[in-house]
């Protein structure tokens, strides 16, 4: 047996994250076919974070 997991989250999709995703695809391989497609995003900590500190969902 195989384990597959599908992930969905739905709006609200930031659009710029969307943009971005959409100029990358433009490299894609026209006919080539597509095995497994991701996108990773990655959150830089604000300058004004705490040195030395965890982000958690209450802030900094």
């Amino acid at each position: 047996m195989i384990g597959l997991t599908l992930k969905i989250r739905y709006a609200p999709f930031p659009d710029e994250v969307l943009a971005r995703a959409l100029d990358l695809a433009v490299d894609i391989e026209p006919g080539r076919p597509i095995r497994l497609l991701g996108l990773r995003a990655e959150m830089a900590m604000p300058d004004d974070a705490g040195k030395g500190r965890t982000p958690t969902r209450g802030g900094w």
